[in-house]
């Protein structure tokens, strides 16, 4: 159909500066529809699904309503579609052409569609295409399906994937009903968020409603050669026929499920609930679109013991379907309500002893996310504009929000949560809240009585929604399942226990899951090898238990775990299974091109969304092994262990890559920054790290003492003597001369207290770099006089005895005090009052034991500390 825009130039100025506005002015940040001008109120999709040519083609149509009377245009959201036409019909029911503009593409947010409406404009249709390369849509062939007979196509339109198959308002903020028909070919049925019919003719033509309104993301969309079974009387599931058999077994417990969570938090709402098992190409576990939820085949494992899936997404028909987000910085309303919904009904199905070990194994991974997240990122309720919403789909999205549930259960008890929760999902059923709303609803039940507001004050709910720690005294459950498969993992990492030995008798996955994933960086590769020939884990058909078990066997280059890793990739594209395994060859594996040629290979099987995740991951290499780099070093940190060489178990572990793993080793362990420190400022210390340029830390607060302190000797511990600058203003650049320099602090002398504490082998500069130098503890020494700032005479002694004795200028320590701005500066980091800027060690470090050390300057002693 040729495209037809009929606008004069005047006109097409005007549209142009309506869709700019509408770009930076909507209410959500992630849509260009102005819903509080204009809004839709229902939705119409007449489409054909094209296999040939991997388009969804037809009309949308829309009916609106004014919310501003004085409103001449409706917006939506597109991605890469084809607009053909665009017309509008009066309330008197004719259709008319409109006047209409596709604005210039944005790399996140697509394209608005801006159509002019008259007064009278009742409904407005879209006639388009969607590309073959949809970013919300994957066509699969034949030979991608499970019995290699027909093709499959399948939809994924969260989070603003939806314009890549509809123009609409792509926003949570909308919710609409809908009414569709859809044409395939005559040998496959179409499946849709909606009321489907198992009984419908196979006639290529199906017929679908909607009645209750949803937003636009779980807009859904399948079809391929689908059977139905029922498993209950308002469940069953729409499947390939060769897996639908073991998935009616797998997921038969879905009424039983659906019933426990009506008893706890009030009725289903949606008439069915059933559910279709997609291609393992799939990109997600589940996707909770109404009435159909689209599942992964990674969860059939035979014992039903990956369904808290399935709680998950049944859970969504309550928080999230029901009561939505309003926009994507406040995911966790969708997430983490449903995280904790999906803990209780696995716990009303199976018992508390299944569901404490799903909470140590979600907490436990909550953590561990923790560690290398951004402290914006480590905010629940978040400003998501300018990020791509789908990088906000995070563990404090799911788990942090889950825990503030479960510290709410603690502090007041189910006895308030349970009604509350029920009364809230009644209160904004098929509504969008925000983060304000629910602390508003939050906050008047818990003003019911005092002895609540007690129990749960105003500030501690602000620390979990708008804070970067968990609060203290959250909840960290344990379960007593765990304790002897953690004294059984100590003893075998410890060489004490044999796998054959281990008593796994009645080990759930989440028991394997605990042993695997704890596994220490200790472990041999014999000891890989033993643990493989007792149980056989490089073959286990569970998809998590395998995924856990190739990610440690890539970082100890495990070969049979590599090689069966290799076929795990080819034959699934869950985003949660494959992109850290391609993550950690491309982080761990020798080979470093190796990932990309696996991917390379599997990739025309992945979804777009996944590609899209793993193409991203290869762009940011340096980040990939930072981040893995920086968790080895902060558990270490942590558990007060001597830190691991990052050089000796990375390949690629070089400078950059040291660097970007200080930054965020410093994010995690240095809890209030006091200063910097320069470190190998002598050419004699580069020459013997081999390094060009001398490298540089961070100082925490707590590492800064004043004189006369005394210090716990620890293992690795040296001392050194510099020259620091205490600043009295803030810096914003670095002074050019000496003197200016010096206008900005006091000189004191300073002993420094370096630990080297690493496991054995060659220490290298990049890990020095990585773990921040290596700091331990900074002895603040008197300020010097204006005599004593010339030429410098320093020595460091135990008692009498000089250890160390050498000279230094003024001016060379104001060239390193320059050179350790400038990089702070160029870090991100800011230069405050009272911050510490230390110039390096003066004649290099000694090791030191226990006893009174003292630095003096010119013969006057400046420093003394004592080390017990």
């Amino acid at each position: 159909m040729m495209v037809r825009k009929q606008m004069v130039s005047m006109l097409v100025g005007v549209l142009a500066c309506w869709s700019a506005l509408a770009a930076t002015q909507g209410p959500d940040p992630h849509s260009y529809a102005r819903f509080d001008q204009v809004i839709s109120t229902h939705l119409v999709l007449d489409l054909d699904a094209d296999f040939d040519s991997k388009q969804v083609r037809g009309t949308a149509t829309h009916r609106i309503e004014r919310i501003d009377p004085a409103a001449s245009h409706f917006i939506v959201d597109t991605r890469e579609l084809h607009i053909d036409q665009v017309q509008r019909r009066t309330e008197a029911g004719a259709w008319q052409d409109a006047t209409f503009e596709l604005a210039e593409a944005d790399p996140l947010l697509g394209q608005a569609l801006t159509v002019a409406i008259a007064d009278d404009t009742a409904e407005v249709r879209i006639d388009y295409a969607s590309s073959p390369g949809a970013s919300g849509l994957q066509w699969l062939e034949p030979e991608q399906t499970s019995s290699k007979k027909y093709p499959f196509m399948f939809s994924q339109s969260q989070a603003i994937h939806a314009r890549s198959w509809i123009p609409l308002q792509d926003t949570p903020a909308v919710r609409t009903p809908y009414d569709a028909t859809v044409r395939v070919p005559k040998t496959l049925r179409a499946v849709m968020s909606a009321d489907n019919d198992p009984d419908a003719d196979m006639d290529g033509e199906f017929e679908f409603t909607m009645p209750q309104p949803i937003p636009s993301y779980l807009l859904a969309i399948a079809a391929g050669e689908l059977e139905f079974a029922a498993m209950g009387e308002r469940s069953g599931v729409y499947a390939e026929p060769s897996v639908l058999a073991s998935a009616v077994h797998e997921f038969s417990d879905t009424e039983e499920m659906i019933e426990l969570t009506e008893a706890m938090y009030g009725p289903y709402r949606w008439g069915r609930y059933d559910l279709l098992i997609l291609p393992p190409s799939f990109p997600f576990g589940g996707m909770e679109n109404p009435r159909l939820s689209f599942i992964t085949p990674t969860v059939i494992a035979g014992d039903r013991s990956l369904v808290n899936l399935i709680a998950h997404e049944l859970a969504h028909s309550w928080s999230g379907n029901l009561v939505t987000n309003s926009s994507w910085g406040d995911l966790w309303l969708n997430e983490g309500f449903t995280s904790y919904v999906e803990n209780r009904i696995m716990e009303a199905l199976f018992g508390e002893e299944r569901a404490v070990m799903e909470q140590v194994l979600t907490m436990d991974g909550l953590y561990e996310s923790l560690q290398t997240a951004s402290e914006e990122e480590k905010v629940m309720a978040r400003d998501a504009k300018g990020y791509d919403p789908d990088d906000v789909f995070s563990a404090v999205a799911y788990s942090k929000g889950q825990l503030f549930l479960m510290d709410i259960e603690q502090h007041v008890g189910r006895e308030f949560l349970d009604p509350w929760m029920r009364a809230y999902f009644d209160a904004h059923a098929f509504q969008s809240i925000d983060t304000a709303g629910f602390k508003k609803d939050l906050m008047t039940a818990l003003a019911a009585s005092d002895e609540l507001k007690t129990a749960y004050p105003e500030s501690r709910i602000d620390q979990w929604l708008h804070g970067t720690e968990i609060p203290p005294g959250a909840p960290r459950p344990t379960s007593n399942r765990f304790a002897p498969v953690d004294q059984a993992l100590a003893d075998f990492s410890a060489g004490t226990l044999q796998p054959k030995a281990i008593d796994t008798e009645g080990w759930t996955p989440h028991e394997w899951l605990r042993f695997i994933n704890q596994m220490p960086s200790s472990v041999t590769l014999p000891q890989m090898a033993a643990m493989d020939e007792a149980f056989d884990l490089t073959n286990s058909m569970n998809a998590e238990i395998a995924h856990a078990w190739y990610l440690q066997g890539i970082r100890r280059n495990y070969q049979p775990a590599i090689v069966a890793t290799e076929d795990y990739l080819m034959r699934i594209g869950r985003i949660k299974l494959v992109s850290p395994l391609y993550m950690a060859l491309m982080v761990y594996h020798p080979d470093p091109d190796l990932a990309r040629r696996w991917y390379d290979q599997a990739s025309p099987g992945y979804h777009p969304l996944t590609r899209m995740v793993i193409q991203r991951g290869f762009n940011d290499a340096t980040g990939q092994v930072a981040d893995a780099a920086a968790k080895m070093l902060i558990n270490a940190h942590n558990a007060g262990q001597p830190l691991p060489l990052a050089s000796q178990h990375f390949p690629r572990f070089d400078m950059t890559t040291a660097w970007a793993t200080q930054a965020v080793f410093v994010a995690d362990t240095v809890q209030s920054a006091r200063g910097f420190k320069a470190g190998l400022t002598s050419l004699a210390a580069r020459q013997q790290f081999g390094i060009e340029q001398s490298i540089a830390g961070v100082l925490d607060s707590s590492m800064v003492l004043d004189d006369k302190a005394s210090v716990r000797h620890m293992t690795g511990l040296r001392a050194e003597a510099e020259l620091g600058l205490v600043l009295n203003q803030a810096v914003t650049e670095v002074p050019e001369s000496s003197d200016q320099l010096m206008a900005l602090g006091s000189l004191h002398m300073v002993a420094e207290l370096p630990r080297i504490n690493f496991t054995e082998g060659p220490l290298t500069a990049t890990d020095l770099v990585a773990a921040n130098a290596a700091s331990y503890k900074l002895v603040l020494g008197q300020s010097l006089t204006g005599d004593e700032q010339g030429e410098l005479e320093v020595e460091l002694r135990f008692g009498d005895e000089v250890l160390i004795s050498a000279q230094t200028t003024l001016s060379e320590q104001a060239e390193l005090f320059k050179w350790l701005m400038q990089w702070a500066l160029d870090q991100g980091y800011s230069l405050q009052p009272g911050d510490v800027l230390i110039a390096g060690a003066i004649g290099g470090n000694v090791a030191i034991g226990t006893g009174r050390y003292s630095v003096s300057v010119n013969g006057q002693t400046r420093v003394e500390f004592d080390v017990e």
